[in-house]
């Protein structure tokens, strides 16, 4: 599910857009797949979180062939090799940039997270 910019949820505010756009540019703020519910197995959570971001993507006029970068957080290194095998049905070569983050802990006890930078 995704939501509008100062949309009050589970008590909090959210204080960011799902994107903004600069000089031909869209700026896509990070996507998870879960809602907090650890029932979803990684693989899904991947597919929800990329096709959020497909969505986004979609909302601001471009999609997911124009990607030149993304940034991708996950909670544990070990899940990098499955989160590859689904990241390879979102993008094709020549591959956009992108990074890869181990963090400790996402929102929501997500287990990845993705943001793009995706040309308009």
């Amino acid at each position: 599910m995704l939501l509008v910019a100062g949309l009050v949820t589970k008590g909090q505010v959210k204080l960011f857009s799902n994107y903004t756009e600069s000089r031909g540019m869209v700026f896509v703020s990070g996507q998870i797949g879960t809602g907090g519910e650890r029932d979803l197995s990684f693989e899904a959570e991947a597919e929800a979180a990329l096709n959020n971001v497909g969505t986004v993507l979609n909302q601001s006029g471009t999609k997911m062939n124009k990607v030149v970068s993304v940034t991708v957080y996950l909670q544990d290194l070990r899940l990098f090799g499955e989160f590859n095998s689904v990241y390879a049905r979102y993008f094709k070569a020549p591959y956009p940039a992108r990074t890869c983050v181990v963090v400790k802990e996402l929102v929501q006890n997500a287990r990845v997270e993705v943001s793009v930078i995706a040309e308009k």
